[in-house]
């Protein structure tokens, strides 16, 4: 027992010394997990042995990430300028979808593999933008909300086409897109009408107890909630990642205690999602960079692709809406990291032998390079420029 719990050891001390290394850096923490795997992963110094106990934690964390994302959504939000945001949301999504399906398939990848490069392309991360515009104190201005609305539905989007996908290859349950997505539909509106009258009635008033409740009520109704949903949806077809983010949406204005919020932050990021993250870097061979000419210039066209047209397709879609020339900037610059939609279909692309693995590479370094990119240009951006009332 001792020996097999040594690689979960490794993965964890990982976790929290590049982690730290990384801040002290001034980096992204999420970076310093996928450099720290690649560093003490087979490819590196081979600390960690990539086994079955490692890929279902990883697949925990993935799950766990979603669900944060979705989570994070509130669907309300959005209502007052949803016209506007779907169009800024729509135009960011389909350029890129666009370009980097192009791209994919000039460079001689197949059709499936095109099509995922062309989702990933589409994404954002929301787990970027958010700590970004909130270090520059926009989060809570008009624009800070229109552009996490805006990102909230490109990933929506690309995990509706994604579900879609590998439904058309096989890893669904045979029935036909349109009934399934029907009923997907209209469970979800039952869920998301009944989920929250669960969770309200099983944990009322536990906040105002004044006993400390040492078992953690909520958090555990929430988790099998999460688990549940995700079962649910894959039963109906959909891969887990997205039934996971349907989980989020569906308690996301349920779960309005900070301090359930707070623990269940604390079990994702402070415990699951970082070893996907150092799993991701453990997976990732980059002296494939150093061996192949092709593998590099396969990076070059992919970054350089991906980072025009996210900047591009935002400003213009800005623009569209009657946005100002430097809120516009900020909306392309927002766009640009890769990092949960991007890791998460590559994980998938690798493990259903969809994607090789010089493509998962290539991706991971966008992610790694966008992730980077983005918050250093929303830093040095000139927002005095910018109107950004707080109501």
């Amino acid at each position: 027992m001792q020996v097999e719990l040594i690689p979960f050891f490794v993965v964890l001390f990982v976790t929290v010394a590049f982690s730290e290394f990384f801040q002290r850096l001034h980096l992204p923490w999420v970076v310093a997990l996928v450099v720290g795997g690649m560093v003490a992963g087979p490819q590196g110094l081979d600390w960690i042995s990539v086994n079955e106990t490692l890929l279902f934690f990883a697949e925990i964390g993935l799950i766990f990430l979603m669900f944060m994302a979705g989570l994070e959504t509130k669907i309300t939000h959005a209502k007052k300028e949803l016209a506007s945001i779907s169009v800024v949301a729509v135009v960011n999504a389909i350029l890129p979808f666009g370009l980097g399906f192009i791209v994919s398939h000039m460079l001689g990848l197949d059709l499936v593999a095109s099509l995922l490069v062309g989702i990933i392309f589409m994404s954002s991360s929301i787990a970027v933008v958010v700590p970004a515009l909130e270090a520059q104190n926009i989060l809570h201005s008009r624009l800070g909300r229109f552009i996490v609305s805006s990102t909230l539905i490109q990933d929506v989007l690309s995990l509706i086409i994604l579900s879609v996908l590998m439904q058309s290859q096989g890893f669904g349950v045979g029935i036909p897109m349109v009934p399934l997505y029907g009923l997907v539909i209209a469970t979800f509106i039952i869920l998301r009408w009944f989920v929250p009258k669960v969770n309200k009635t099983f944990v009322a008033g536990v906040e105002e107890k004044t006993t400390q409740d040492i078992f953690q009520k909520q958090v555990r109704l929430v988790l099998a909630i999460l688990v549940g949903v995700v079962i649910l949806f894959e039963i109906l077809g959909l891969h887990p990642i997205v039934g996971a983010f349907l989980a989020g949406l569906i308690l996301s204005d349920s779960v309005s205690s900070e301090k359930l919020y707070a623990k269940l932050r604390t079990v994702s990021y402070g415990i699951f999602i970082p070893v996907f993250f150092v799993m991701v870097g453990a997976q990732t061979d980059l002296q494939l960079l150093f061996s192949a000419q092709e593998l590099g210039l396969l990076v070059v066209i992919i970054l350089l692709a991906s980072v025009s047209s996210k900047y591009i397709s935002g400003y213009l879609g800005a623009r569209m809406v009657k946005m100002t020339v430097p809120e516009s900037h900020m909306v392309g610059i927002t766009s640009l990291p890769q990092l949960s939609t991007t890791l998460a279909v590559s994980f998938i692309g690798l493990e259903r032998g969809l994607l090789s693995q010089e493509v998962v590479t290539a991706l991971v370094v966008l992610s790694v390079v966008s992730t980077l990119l983005g918050p250093l240009l929303v830093a040095q951006t000139q927002h005095k420029e910018i109107e950004h009332p707080s109501k």
